[in-house]
């Protein structure tokens, strides 16, 4: 039997027949969208569930490989008992265990992890902003307009369009420093960042805002 609800986050009232929901169709509609939530596919069984971007069990499936790793282990016993030592996937050093899953050593921890989930993010991503955001991938340039005009000291001319960017490529170009990487880019572009908005000169460069005169 359909009542009448008001949606919790745009206010409208709606029909329905649950008396759990607190979205209308429209807002659920987009709530859907934006969630990582999906169709999955059970690599055991086969069947259709939703979950997340790595999900590859259905609910079903995951409590019982979870008993049966359970049961392995009470009958086994851990295939590393911790306080032994293992060698790292990532550099090949020995490490003494503390943890059942662990595989890199204390130096490699933090940079094996970032780079066993970065390919899943950049693949979800890509997914994401071809489904989700056709509309604004559309909307950006594929060759955004240069705006501003940076003059060398020898009068060599070049239109920019992202500071960081060109820094990172003509880094040589700039005088040498004591401060080098990352650093001595991002000091590069909080100058010439700085130079921009006041049309004066960095490092003997000419820097202003200025459109690209058609061509």
């Amino acid at each position: 039997m359909k009542h009448l609800a008001k949606c919790h986050k745009c206010g409208s009232i709606f029909d329905t027949e649950s008396y759990t929901a607190i979205l209308c169709p429209h807002c659920s509609r987009q709530a859907r969208e934006n969630s990582t939530l999906r169709t999955c596919i059970c690599r055991e069984c086969g069947t259709e569930f939703e979950g997340g971007p790595r999900a590859w069990y259905c609910p079903e499936c995951r409590l019982e490989r979870k008993r049966e790793s359970l049961r392995c282990f009470r009958k086994n016993g851990p295939a590393r008992p911790l306080g032994t030592t293992d060698i790292c996937v990532r550099c090949g050093k020995q490490y003494i265990v503390t943890g059942w899953r662990q595989k890199y050593c204390p130096d490699c921890s933090a940079d094996g992890t970032k780079e066993a989930v970065r390919p899943h993010k950049r693949r979800y991503q890509q997914e994401y902003s071809s489904t989700h955001q056709p509309q604004k991938q559309a909307a950006v340039p594929a060759d955004p307009k240069p705006h501003f005009l940076m003059i060398s000291p020898q009068g060599d001319k070049f239109y920019i369009s992202n500071i960081r960017a060109w820094v990172r490529e003509n880094e040589s170009r700039f005088p040498p420093s004591d401060v080098q990487g990352e650093a001595r880019i991002s000091r590069l572009c909080a100058s010439i960042s700085a130079a921009c908005n006041g049309g004066w000169k960095a490092y003997g460069w000419h820097i202003e805002k200025i459109k690209k005169p058609e061509e």
